[in-house]
């Protein structure tokens, strides 16, 4: 085993043991790295204003921190491995947040699109009701007035139909026109 080698092993064995400072250290020396590969990775993504760089880059190493107990004899054996490994679990990461926008959108549009004749009656699951409720909360600071009067209708339970009549317009126009600002600011 060369110095190198003996040297890193160190340093896996005080990270498990939890020493105060090689934590530092490790963060120190690899959020810099976590970092730049969140930038590449949000280039390539649809949602990069959507994704929090700092959130995606402390989840990723407190979630190696927390595995290292379990890492036993499979520990990385090099600087590199160990790159390798923080970057498997960033993109997983990266890949669960990317998800999660995924289904909050769907949920949205979903609701946006019930048919414009009959109020909004089907029951949404809990997680459902959440994640539309988030992006309404986005979603009702760059309406305006008037569509965000329509989206508390809505909310109300009265069809699109029913909240057109009531201002004086068409209730699939007021629909269309809050979900292409929903995609807008969701894409």
């Amino acid at each position: 085993m060369s110095e190198k080698e003996a040297d890193f092993n160190r340093f896996m064995v005080l990270l498990k043991e939890g020493d105060p400072d090689t934590i530092a250290h490790f963060l120190e020396e690899f959020e810099p790295f976590l970092q730049r590969e969140i930038r590449v990775a949000r280039r390539y993504s649809r949602y990069p204003h959507l994704l929090d760089s700092q959130d995606l880059c402390q989840s990723t190493l407190v979630r190696f921190v927390q595995a290292l107990p379990q890492l036993s004899e499979n520990h990385p054996k090099s600087l590199d491995q160990l790159k390798g490994y923080l970057a498997k679990i960033l993109r997983n990461r990266f890949i669960d947040e990317l998800r999660k926008i995924q289904v909050r959108q769907t949920a949205l549009d979903r609701w946006l699109q019930e048919d414009s004749n009959t109020p909004f009656t089907q029951e949404p699951t809990p997680s459902e009701t959440l994640q539309v409720q988030d992006n309404l909360d986005q979603l009702a600071q760059v309406l305006s007035a008037e569509d965000l009067s329509a989206l508390e209708q809505r909310l109300q339970g009265k069809s699109w139909r029913e909240i057109g009549e009531s201002m004086d317009g068409c209730g699939d126009t007021i629909r269309k026109r809050i979900q292409r600002l929903s995609r807008k600011l969701f894409e």
